[in-house]
C-alpha cells in the first residue's frame, strides 16, 4: 500500500499541492502570455541581428572595390620568371617594362690564412679593429656624378693603339670610374692601360707601335666624348679632359665627400644661413634652407643643386652677388658686381658658410678685398677624398716636408693640403722630382712613401706634415726603401652629416634615450623626424638642462662623443646612456656606461670598433669577442680540409650591398686576409634592351621598388638577355569583388524574403512579416541598387548596363562577359558607376599666428557632403543608416527590443514574486485547515469515550 503524498493532508486526505498548483496556474496565465511575448521578441531580435550581420557584410563588400582599389588592380607576368618576377599594387601603370639584371646583391666577406687549431693555441693578436670602408682615403666615383652632375653616357668606344689595332671596348654596363678602368685594363686586345689623374682619365699605350693613340665614339654612342677621351695623340699617353667638376647639376648633398652643408631648419623670416655685405655696403640675408613668408607658410624648399644655390643667392642679393664655379672645378666663388669700393664680407649664421669654406667656423666672419670670395675645395678628385677630412676633420695644420733619399739628395717643399689626398700625394712626387712617390697603404687609411733612388744614405722623412701624416721616420731615418705611415683618421661624420646616412645608410631611427650626467641628474633626449643632421642631434643633447655633460663629434671624426663638460665642477658620476624608447642610443653607439669617472668620463660612439683581444686568445675566443662587439660583422670558422692549418677566420658583414663593406686592421700577427666577396648592391638596367641607353638602378637587396610606381621587382639571377615585366589590369580581381557583393546582396535579400514570407498552405508566417522596418529596408535597398550614381556623368549610369540584373525574387545575377566588355570599353566609367567617392572638404583654420594679426593659417580639413557616390558606395551609405553601431535603424530596433524584453522580464519576475507569496499563503491556509481538523478529530474522540462510559 502506497503512502500519502507530502502535499496530501494527513487529517483531511486533501491533495493541497495539486489544488494550490491549479489555483496558481489560473492566476499565472498572464505570466505565460508575457513569456510568449518575450519569446516572440527574442525571435524578432535574432532576426534583426541576422539582418544587421548580413547588411554589414554587404557594406564591407560594397566598399571593397574602392578601399582595395580593385578597379586599379594590376597583374604582372614575366617573360622569364626564373630570372625576374614582380607584383603590382593598385594603380600601377599598365605596360611592358624591360629589366636587365646585371648583378645580384652580395655581402662583404674576408677570409684569413689557416691556423692549426681553433681552441688550443693562441692566435697571437694584440689588437683588432673593425670599421666601415668609409674610413678609407680613396673612393669610387659614380659615373652619374661626373661632368658637373650631368653624368656619363654609357656605351661603346673604339680604341686604336699605336700599332694600328682598333678594339671596341664595351662600357655599357659600367657604373663607376673603377669599372671603366677595369674594362680598359682587362681588355688584352686593346693593349692600353687606364688610370686617373686629378679629374681626368689617362690612357697609356702598351702596344710598342709608333703611330697615334686615338679614342673615338663607337657608332651610335657618345661615350668617349662624355668621358673626355675622344681625341688622338701622337705620343703614348692620352690625357682626357676634366670630367670631375662642380656643375649646375651637382647636388648639395654630394659636397664635402657626401656630407653636404648645414642649413637652418628654423621657421620664420628672421632665420638665415649667412649674411653677405657687398662692396657697395648692401647687406643681404641669405637663406638657402626653407624660406617662409610673413604668414609662416614655406615659400621655398632648401636648395638641392648648385644651380638652385646660384639662383637663390642671385635672387636674394638682387643680382649684386652671384655664384660661379671655380676654374679648377673643385669649388664655388661669390662674385661681387655691385661696383662699390668697400669689402666683400661673409658672416656665418647656421654653419653653411663654414661648410662651404668661406669662413673658418660657425658664426665667424671673413672679409675679401677683391670682387670674389673662393670656397674651399668641396669636391674631391676622382678616386680620392678631400684633405680637409684628414685627422678627424682638422686637415693639415702644417704642410712642410723634409725628405732625404738614399742617394743623398735632400728635398724641402710644401705638400698640397688644400685639395684632395691624391693632390697631396702628387705634390710629394712633384716636390722630389719623382724620386719619392706617395700611395695609400693596403688598408686604405694610411700613406706609404717609397724612395726610388739607390745609395747608402738613410731615407729620412721629417717636417711638420710628416708627423701629421704619420710618416715621420725621426732623424735616424731608415734603410728600407719605403716608409709605411700610421692610420690617418678620416672624418666621415660631420656636423652636416644626416642621421639617415649613419650606420651605412641605415640611419639611427627615432626614439628617446636617457643620459645620467656627471652631476648624477638625468635628462631625456628625444630624437624625432625634425632632428635631421648631426648638428641637430648635438643641439638636442646640449640644449636645456645642463647635467654636467656635453656632446660633440669625436676627435677621429667617426662618431659622436658624450663627455663630462670641462666647465662642470662638482660631483663625478659615471656618465650612462640608456634607450627608453626605440634604439637611437644603440644606433649611435652611445648606449652604455663610461668606463671610469674623472677626466676620461665619456662614452665615445665611434663607428670604429676595437675588439679587446690578447695574444693567448684561441680562434674560438677571438670569434666570440668579435661577435659580442656588435660591430656589424659576424665572425665564424671555415675548415678548408688541409692537414696543416685547416682552420680559417671568416668575417662576414651583417649588411648586404655597398654600404656593408668593411675593413679589418690587426696587429701582433698577420691574418693574411683575402677578399672572398665584395659587398655590392644589386644592379639592373631599366627601360631599354640596350644597357647603354637604360637607367642604371642600384639597391642593397634583391628587391627593387620605386622604379615604376607600385611595381615591386624581385631579382633571381643575372643574365645577358633583358626580361620583360608586363603589367595589365587585373579584371579577375574586380569581377571577384563584384561577385562577392552579389553573394552578400543575395544572402541579405534571401534572408529578408524568409523573414517576411507567408505560406498559405501551412499558414506559416515569417518572423518579420509585416514589419515596417524590414519592408522599408528592402524597398530602399532595391531602389538604390536600381538607381543611378551621384555626381557622375560617364557612359554607364545603371548596373544593368554593365551586366548586373535584378530578378523578380530580388536576387542579382551577373553577365560576366558583358561586365568584362564594359570594363575594357570604358574602365573609368565602370569604376565611377560602382565606386565613385568624393566629399567636399571643409577648411579648418588655426588660431592667428602669434605676433601677426588678421591672419589665420589653414590647419586641416574635414569632410562635408558627398559630391560623388557610385551605386555600391550608395549601398554602403544606406548600410550605415541601418547598421551604424550608434544610431542605425536596425541597431535602434535591437535596442528597443532589448528594452521591451527587459521590461517583460521584470513583469515576469514580479509575477513570480506574487505567485510565490500566494503559494505561501495557500499552503498556510491548508496547514491551518489540517490543524483545525486535527483538533475536531481529538474532540470527537473524547466525546466518544464519554458516551462509552
Amino acid at each position: 500500500m502506497s503512502g500519502l503524498s507530502s502535499n496530501t493532508g494527513l487529517i483531511s486526505g486533501i491533495n493541497s499541492g495539486a489544488i494550490i498548483d491549479q489555483l496558481l496556474a489560473v492566476e499565472g496565465r498572464p505570466k505565460i502570455l508575457i513569456q510568449r511575448h518575450v519569446a516572440q521578441l527574442q525571435t524578432q531580435q535574432a532576426s534583426f541581428l541576422e539582418l544587421n550581420s548580413k547588411f554589414s557584410a554587404l557594406r564591407t563588400a560594397a566598399q571593397k572595390l574602392r578601399l582595395n582599389k580593385l578597379f586599379d588592380a594590376s597583374r604582372v607576368s614575366s617573360s622569364n620568371a626564373d630570372a625576374l618576377s614582380g607584383t603590382a599594387s593598385a594603380g600601377t601603370p599598365a605596360g611592358n617594362y624591360s629589366f636587365l639584371v646585371d648583378r645580384l646583391v652580395s655581402t662583404h666577406q674576408l677570409l684569413s690564412r689557416g691556423v692549426t687549431d681553433r681552441n688550443v693555441s693562441g692566435v697571437g693578436l694584440t689588437s683588432l679593429t673593425l670599421e666601415s670602408n668609409q674610413s678609407r682615403l680613396d673612393s669610387d666615383t659614380q659615373l652619374g656624378s661626373l661632368n658637373g652632375g650631368a653624368g656619363v653616357a654609357r656605351g661603346k668606344v673604339n680604341v686604336t693603339n699605336r700599332a694600328g689595332v682598333t678594339t671596341t671596348i664595351d662600357l655599357s654596363r659600367t657604373g663607376t670610374v673603377s669599372e671603366v678602368l677595369d674594362a680598359f685594363n682587362s681588355n688584352t686586345a686593346a693593349r692600353v692601360s687606364a688610370s686617373i689623374s686629378g679629374g681626368r682619365l689617362v690612357l697609356t699605350d702598351n702596344s710598342g707601335g709608333a703611330g697615334s693613340l686615338s679614342v673615338a665614339n663607337a657608332t651610335g654612342y657618345t661615350t668617349a666624348a662624355s668621358l673626355g677621351i675622344e681625341q688622338s695623340v701622337a705620343g703614348g699617353t692620352l690625357t682626357g679632359s676634366l670630367i670631375s667638376y662642380l656643375g649646375d647639376n651637382t647636388t648639395i648633398g654630394s659636397l664635402n665627400d657626401g656630407n653636404g652643408i648645414r642649413v637652418t631648419s628654423a621657421g620664420g623670416t628672421a632665420s638665415y644661413d649667412f649674411d653677405i655685405t657687398a662692396k657697395d655696403g648692401s647687406l643681404f640675408h641669405i637663406d638657402i634652407g626653407s624660406v617662409y613668408g610673413a604668414d609662416g607658410v614655406a615659400t621655398a624648399t632648401p636648395v638641392t643643386t648648385i644651380a638652385q644655390l646660384k639662383a637663390r643667392i642671385s635672387s636674394q642679393t638682387s643680382g649684386k652677388v652671384t655664384v660661379a664655379t671655380k676654374a679648377d672645378g673643385t669649388g664655388i666663388q661669390l662674385v661681387d658686381s655691385s661696383g662699390g669700393g668697400g669689402q666683400l664680407t661673409v658672416h656665418d649664421l647656421s654653419g653653411s658658410a663654414a661648410d662651404l669654406g668661406f669662413v673658418g667656423t660657425l658664426g665667424a666672419t671673413a672679409t675679401f678685398a677683391g670682387t670674389t670670395a673662393d670656397s674651399k675645395a668641396l669636391l674631391a678628385a676622382l678616386g680620392s677624398r678631400l684633405s680637409s677630412t684628414l685627422r678627424g676633420g682638422q686637415g693639415l695644420t702644417a704642410t712642410d716636408l723634409a725628405i732625404t733619399v738614399h742617394n743623398g739628395s735632400v728635398f724641402n717643399f710644401a705638400v698640397n693640403a688644400s685639395g684632395s689626398v691624391s693632390d697631396l700625394l702628387q705634390s710629394v712626387s712633384d716636390g722630389t722630382g719623382g724620386r719619392v712617390t706617395g700611395a695609400l697603404g693596403n688598408d686604405g687609411t694610411s700613406l706609404v712613401f717609397t724612395d726610388h733612388t739607390v745609395g747608402v744614405a738613410k731615407l729620412v722623412v721629417g717636417g711638420g706634415a710628416a708627423a701629421l701624416l704619420g710618416v715621420d721616420t725621426g732623424a735616424g731615418g731608415t734603410d728600407a726603401a719605403s716608409v709605411s705611415g700610421t692610420r690617418i683618421d678620416r672624418a666621415y661624420v660631420a656636423l652636416s652629416t644626416t642621421l639617415a646616412s649613419l650606420n651605412g645608410g641605415r640611419g639611427v631611427g627615432t626614439g628617446t634615450f636617457r643620459i645620467l650626467g656627471a652631476d648624477g641628474a638625468t635628462k631625456d633626449v628625444t630624437i624625432g623626424t625634425s632632428v635631421v643632421t648631426v648638428s641637430d642631434l648635438l643641439d638636442q643633447i646640449n640644449s636645456g638642462t645642463n647635467i654636467g655633460v656635453r656632446a660633440r663629434i669625436n676627435d677621429a671624426g667617426n662618431g659622436v662623443i658624450v663627455e663630462k663638460d670641462p666647465a662642470f665642477v662638482g660631483a663625478d658620476q659615471r656618465i650612462s646612456i640608456t634607450d627608453t624608447n626605440g634604439a637611437v642610443g644603440r644606433a649611435l653607439n652611445l648606449a652604455g656606461t663610461a668606463a671610469v669617472a674623472g677626466p676620461t668620463n665619456f662614452i665615445d660612439g665611434s663607428y670604429r670598433v676595437s675588439v679587446g683581444v690578447s695574444t693567448t686568445d684561441t680562434l674560438d675566443q677571438v670569434i666570440a669577442k668579435i661577435n659580442s662587439a656588435h660591430a656589424g660583422v659576424t665572425a665564424s670558422v671555415v675548415t678548408d680540409g688541409s692537414s696543416a692549418a685547416p682552420f680559417r677566420l671568416k668575417f662576414t658583414s651583417n649588411f648586404a650591398g655597398d654600404n656593408g663593406q668593411f675593413q679589418v686592421t690587426s696587429a701582433g700577427t698577420d691574418l693574411g686576409l683575402s677578399l672572398v666577396a665584395r659587398g655590392s648592391d644589386s644592379r639592373v638596367f631599366y627601360g631599354s634592351d640596350d644597357p647603354a641607353r637604360a637607367i642604371l638602378v642600384k639597391r642593397n637587396s634583391n628587391t627593387i621598388d620605386g622604379v615604376v610606381e607600385g611595381l615591386h621587382v624581385d631579382l633571381h639571377t643575372t643574365g645577358a638577355t633583358p626580361v620583360s615585366l608586363t603589367v595589365s589590369r587585373d579584371t579577375d580581381a574586380t569581377l571577384a569583388a563584384i561577385q562577392e557583393f552579389v553573394t552578400a546582396f543575395n544572402a541579405l535579400s534571401s534572408k529578408i524574403g524568409d523573414l517576411t514570407s507567408y505560406d498559405a498552405a501551412t499558414q506559416k508566417r515569417g518572423t518579420l512579416l509585416g514589419d515596417s522596418t524590414t519592408l522599408s529596408l528592402r524597398n530602399e535597398l532595391n531602389n538604390t541598387l536600381q538607381g543611378t550614381p551621384l555626381g557622375t556623368g560617364g557612359r554607364y549610369n545603371r548596373l544593368a548596363q554593365v551586366g548586373l540584373k535584378i530578378s523578380r525574387d530580388n536576387s542579382i545575377s551577373i553577365d560576366a562577359e558583358k561586365l568584362r566588355t564594359a570594363i575594357q570599353t570604358d574602365p573609368e566609367a565602370v569604376k565611377d558607376l560602382f565606386s565613385a567617392f568624393e566629399q567636399q572638404p571643409i577648411p579648418q583654420f588655426s588660431n592667428p599666428i602669434p605676433g601677426v594679426t588678421g591672419i589665420q593659417v589653414l590647419n586641416t580639413t574635414t569632410q562635408g557632403a558627398y559630391s560623388k557616390l557610385g551605386v555600391f558606395e550608395r549601398i554602403a551609405r544606406l548600410a550605415d543608416k541601418y547598421v551604424n553601431s550608434a544610431d542605425g535603424v536596425l541597431t535602434n530596433r535591437g535596442k528597443n527590443l532589448d528594452t521591451s524584453i527587459a521590461a517583460d522580464n521584470d513583469r515576469i519576475s514580479a509575477y513570480d514574486k506574487r505567485l510565490a507569496a500566494k503559494r505561501l499563503f495557500l499552503e498556510a491556509q491548508f496547514a491551518g485547515l489540517e490543524s483545525t481538523l486535527a483538533k475536531l478529530q481529538a474532540q470527537q474522540s473524547s466525546l466518544s469515550s464519554l458516551r462509552t462510559v
